[in-house]
């Protein structure tokens, strides 16, 4: 049997000593035998990977990981310039190293390399060549200029100002509200294009335009988001291989980024979403409009 991963604190440096004391004596005398243990005490601990500033309350990746992610872009830049291909294992081991910073960094991790994922996927060997994306690139870029900007995370968020909002589509439009005043709603329909559309993307899109929509009472909050669609929750924080899908969750990160905002979405079964689902059917039968070139 083996204990690991075991992390013990206190805000009072003399009661931290006696309890570091007290577990030795404990495991000792439970049979266990002590060898990697660090049992003196210590402000700002590195723990499996992360360091962690008591001193400041928050977490960050180690300068000699974030160096590393930073070396291995640089010999995906050199082999670029070279050869505009790069060997297939070298940004595999990018994508597993950013994904490495996710307890810091967070989702971004898993939405900010879905192309970089979608590159590497194309190739039948690991001893391949790959030719990356334009969107892959921009994926390298951002993380060569927003990872040392992203690398904290505080150990409490300030959830004093959090916001409620349900969304839902339907195949004729969709809609959506807040909880705490039931007349800020939003509700659209679909074009004739979009109809035929699937209803991920419907639903992704209903956050979209139901999160713009009501922007000016969302901005600087926290937002909790209910939806009836589990692939939508899973997309917002995480991304989609399906280049549509993954434009529609950079698109609704991008305005959180941009306007201060937090969401944390939430799957909910469709009988627990009828106000949305009743906005989402309304069709308008007065909204005409005149053809472009006439106006």
């Amino acid at each position: 049997m083996y204990l690991d991963d075991g992390l013990g604190v206190h805000d009072d440096k003399e009661l931290c000593t006696q309890m570091a004391i007290q577990v030795l004596k404990d495991i000792i005398s439970s049979g266990f035998v002590n060898e990697k243990s660090l049992w003196t005490l210590i402000k700002n601990p590195t723990f499996l990977g992360t360091t962690i500033y008591t001193d400041k309350g928050g977490f960050t990746i180690p300068d000699n990981r974030i160096d590393k992610i930073m070396s291995t872009i640089s010999d995906i830049d050199l082999c670029l310039t070279k050869n505009g291909n790069v060997f297939v294992r070298k940004v595999a081991s990018l994508v597993r190293q950013i994904i490495s910073t996710s307890p810091v960094i967070g989702n971004i991790v898993f939405l900010m390399i879905k192309h970089l994922s979608i590159d590497i996927n194309s190739v039948h060997s690991w001893n391949s060549y790959i030719h990356l994306s334009v969107d892959s690139i921009d994926q390298i870029n951002f993380w060569r200029f927003n990872l040392h900007e992203a690398n904290v995370k505080p150990f409490k968020t300030d959830v004093s100002l959090q916001t409620i909002v349900y969304s839902d589509a339907s195949n004729t439009g969709y809609g959506g509200y807040i909880v705490e005043n039931p007349y800020n709603i939003a509700h659209g329909t679909w074009l004739e294009s979009e109809v035929s559309t699937s209803s991920t993307w419907k639903e992704l899109t209903a956050v979209k335009n139901v999160f713009l929509s009501l922007l000016n009472f969302l901005s600087g909050k926290n937002v909790k988001w209910f939806t009836d669609n589990q692939n939508v929750v899973s997309i917002v924080s995480k991304g989609s291989t399906k280049s549509v899908l993954q434009k529609l969750a950079l698109d609704i990160f991008s305005t959180c980024i941009t306007h201060n905002v937090n969401i944390d979405m939430v799957w909910i079964p469709r009988t627990e979403n009828e106000r949305a689902d009743y906005l989402s059917r309304i069709i308008d039968l007065d909204d005409w409009a005149i053809f472009e070139f006439v106006f």
